[in-house]
This record gives structure tokens, C-alpha cells and sequence, in this order.
């Protein structure tokens, strides 16, 4: 096993836009549950997780990444993390890693805790994954935090150069409308609806125009509902029983 076998999962340069991942070999996902016992179940954990991953002659950060999708439990992970992130030789963790941790944290809303890998990224210059950030955009959105939400779409797009995918955005919109922001839910709404032509996996959807609508109608602007509907007609948007019953109401 070992490096030769390790070679085969690694990323040297993680792209943010991918979802696709190398197979992983069995023996890797063998060592890898058995990391996450040990985290779990021993007391000397840091003694035996040095001496199991030097018998196979691997770097800690480079199953990171496994470990993280593996542990369901965000306390662990941060436990893993900071053993990592405190070794004193060649294991930096890469923005792959960053993003499993990321998406675990979220998972289990230690907002705190994401907003410091999150500004720790940022400084190292690092970017993380689309995946990641829509996991964190849910995160914040289904928890009433907008502004948080906002903030990192913003960064998202403008910055990494990235797009929500459809259930991401239509969270961040859904918690707009909720709060009553309708001004920013429009803004981000045409904002996506003009990126989604060029983006995979990005096109506004009759669930998107129909929080819309909603927000519009709970504002007293049924005329401008309509007329939402009327501009997405035809463009991933079919009115149906769920517009009409929106505007009656």
C-alpha cells in the first residue's frame, strides 16, 4: 500500500468546479475507518492514529479529505484537523481537504468554526469547492441567516468566480423572502437568471420563479408576478397550479 497506492487519490491542484472523485482503493478506505475509530473510541488517539498511518508510510493531510467525509462528527473533525494542522512537517492540507472539513461543519451548523476555516482559505489562498459552498449557503440560509448567506454568495460569485447550484440559490432566495428582503432576493434572482445561460447545472427553475413570485405578491406586487412569470415563460419556466394558486391568494 503506501505511497505508490496513495498516489492514486491525490490532488495536486484541486479544482473548485469539479465533482468528480478518483476511485478510492479499498485498502485506503480500510485505513480510513480505522482512523475515524481510533478519533472516536481511544484516549491516546494522537499516539496511535502517528503510529498506524507511519506503518503506511502516509502523510496525514493526504487522507484528510476521506477522513472528513468519513467522521460525521464535527467535533472529531476539528480534533483531526487541528492534529494535522499542528504537525511540524509537510502537511499542509490543500483546498479539497478545506472543503470536506468545510461541508462537514456545516452539516452540523458550527458556523463559528466555518467562518475561521473559511478566513484561514482566504489567507492561504485558497478557494473552496462549489460543492462546499453550497452546502454552506443552505447552511446559513435554512438557519435564517441571510445576511451571512448574501455576504457569501456574493464572495462566491464575484470573487471565485463560481455559481449556487438550483437548490443553494433557491434556499439563499427562499430565506430572502422569508425575512422579507425583496429587493436583494430580485437582485440575486436576475442575477442568476442572467448567469444561467453560460453555467452547467445552473439554470433557474419554476421553484426559483415561484419564491419569487411569492416574496412579489407578500409585497403587494401581484401585476410584477405576473409579469415574472410571463419572462420566464418558456425558460426552464412552465406556470402551473403552484403560480396560479400564488397569485388568487
Amino acid at each position: 500500500m503506501s505511497k505508490n497506492l496513495l498516489s492514486g487519490i491525490k490532488r495536486l491542484k484541486p479544482n473548485p468546479k469539479s465533482t468528480h472523485e478518483i476511485p478510492v482503493p479499498t485498502q485506503i478506505k480500510r485505513l480510513v475507518v480505522e482512523v475515524c475509530e481510533i478519533l472516536r473510541t481511544q484516549t491516546q488517539w494522537e499516539e496511535m492514529l502517528e503510529t498506524r498511518l507511519s506503518v503506511e508510510e502516509i502523510v496525514p493531510s493526504e487522507i484528510a479529505h476521506l477522513v472528513f467525509d468519513k467522521i460525521h462528527n464535527a467535533d472529531l473533525g476539528l480534533k483531526f484537523f487541528g492534529w494535522v494542522s499542528d504537525r511540524p512537517y509537510g502537511c499542509s492540507l490543500d483546498g479539497f481537504a478545506y472543503s470536506s472539513l468545510l461541508k462537514l461543519l456545516a452539516k452540523f451548523k458550527v458556523f463559528s468554526e466555518v467562518e475561521a476555516v473559511l478566513k484561514s482559505m482566504k489567507c492561504q489562498g485558497k478557494v473552496p469547492s462549489r460543492e462546499a459552498f453550497d452546502v454552506i449557503l443552505r447552511a446559513y440560509s435554512d438557519c435564517g441567516l441571510v445576511d451571512k448567506a448574501v455576504e457569501l454568495y456574493s464572495f462566491e460569485v464575484n470573487t471565485c468566480g463560481l455559481v449556487p447550484n438550483v437548490l443553494a440559490y433557491n434556499s439563499l432566495l427562499n430565506g430572502l423572502v422569508k425575512k422579507g428582503n425583496i429587493n436583494d432576493a430580485m437582485r440575486i434572482y436576475c442575477d442568476i437568471v442572467e448567469r444561467a445561460d453560460g453555467e452547467e447545472n445552473c439554470s433557474a427553475d419554476n421553484y426559483t420563479t415561484g419564491i419569487m413570485v411569492r416574496g412579489l405578491c407578500k409585497e403587494g406586487e401581484v401585476d410584477k408576478g405576473m409579469q415574472l412569470i410571463f419572462a420566464r415563460w418558456g425558460k426552464g419556466c412552465i406556470p402551473n397550479i403552484v403560480f396560479y394558486n400564488i397569485l388568487i391568494d
